[in-house]
């Protein structure tokens, strides 16, 4: 039998109005949840490890008496968002941006990131100045941005001590095995936390012959902190890996986008 169950719930309001036929402003603020949850049982299993927890994965008797399996998981994400947009008369364009999120495959402590972003245009074709030069260049805008994204994938319970059943041998001289837990192949790490990329990218957009041609310039750069990564143990240790906020990721480059229309 499998169950998966997963909930999602959104608020959020809107603002737009415009000044003195020059001054617009717009505005988005609001409220998302959203959680999982999973539960796996196949055939059945005898002699749980506990009484309280109805999942097959502690059944502990022998495979001869009864083949058994399961599992489940869960999670849950938070998160509070919010958007200010500002131009004047179409020529300056600046945004502000952020969202503050939380996620539970993190330790109490460790589970809440803010990231924030930004960004400005300048129309330099909508400019009084621009002219005559609109016979040729019909637009012409510079902008850039910054902001910071969060990643939190990983296991569920990667920040959780698991343990799972496990049969022993005590030193009674019959040699029968008995029932117990040891601790999973994961070793946990409460300190974990977000993986955050900063992100930086300029750019020109231009647009002629009644924007049949569209040229589309970026140059971009990102670096990746406390990348979340699941670092192998040596054997002798009894785990496989733990995760672990190590190393940093850069990436840079420039892209040329040409598009034609109606030719």
């Amino acid at each position: 039998v499998q169950t998966r169950n997963y909930y999602s719930a959104n608020v959020y309001a809107n603002y737009d109005e415009t000044f003195a036929d020059a001054h617009h402003v717009s505005a988005t603020a609001g409220f998302n949840y959203e959680t999982w949850s999973s539960k796996n049982v196949s055939v059945a299993g005898i002699n749980l490890s506990s009484i309280n927890l109805d999942d097959l994965n502690l059944a502990t008797g022998s495979p001869t008496e009864g083949a058994y399996g399961g599992g489940q998981n869960e999670y849950a994400l938070a998160g509070f968002f919010a958007r200010i947009n500002y131009d004047y008369k179409g020529r300056y364009l600046f945004e502000v941006s952020g969202r503050y999120d939380g996620s539970s495959r993190f330790a109490p402590g460790n589970r809440w990131g803010l990231f924030p972003s930004a960004s400005a245009g300048w129309r330099i074709s909508e400019e009084p100045f621009f002219g005559n030069a609109k016979d040729l260049v019909d637009n012409l805008k510079l902008r850039a941005s910054y902001g910071v994204t969060g990643n939190n994938r990983i296991d569920y319970d990667a920040a959780l001590e698991v343990y799972e059943s496990q049969n022993y041998v005590l030193g009674d001289g019959t040699g029968t095995l008995q029932p117990g837990v040891a601790p999973a192949a994961v070793l946990a790490n409460r300190d974990i936390t977000w993986e955050q990329t900063d992100e930086f990218n300029v750019g020109l957009d231009a647009g002629f012959v009644d924007n049949r041609i569209n040229l589309t310039l970026d140059a971009y750069y990102s670096e990746t902190r406390a990348l979340l990564f699941a670092q192998p143990m040596q054997s002798f240790t009894g785990y496989t890996k733990h995760w672990n906020n190590i190393g940093r990721v850069r990436n840079a480059g420039v892209e040329i986008q040409l598009d034609t229309y109606n030719f």
